[in-house]
């Protein structure tokens, strides 16, 4: 049994994470509402991105970084729902608004949408 956690732990590790993510998010919607999921999934999309921008220096290995990263920890009934086409529309949205939004003034407060609005 020690030789096998030896041997395969980390990856263990990492199912077992990736379990409890998509349980969490599962929960997620059934508890909080869809709402509240998305805002959810935009933080956690975002901290996806800051992790690609340490990691890659190519704009399109991030960009799938990102996607394929959001599109694991998406609960099975929401994928028959949501393609992977989709989900990269959503990041490309949301990338366009954090840009737009830090340009504007130099912070994140939405503030390109009173401008828009």
């Amino acid at each position: 049994m020690l030789e096998f956690l030896n041997n395969y732990g980390l990856y263990l590790l990492i199912v077992i994470c990736l379990i409890g993510l998509v349980a969490y998010t599962s929960w997620s919607i059934k508890v909080r509402g869809t709402k509240e999921t998305l805002e959810n999934f935009r933080e956690v999309a975002f901290k996806f991105m800051l992790a690609a921008e340490k990691k890659f220096s190519n704009g399109d290995k991030k960009f799938i970084y990102v996607v394929e990263r959001l599109y694991v920890i998406l609960p099975d009934p929401i994928k028959v729902v949501f393609t992977k086409d989709d989900i990269q529309k959503w990041v490309q949205t949301l990338y366009d608004d954090f840009v737009m939004d830090y340009l504007d003034d130099g912070q994140l407060n939405d503030s390109n949408e009173k401008l828009l609005g």
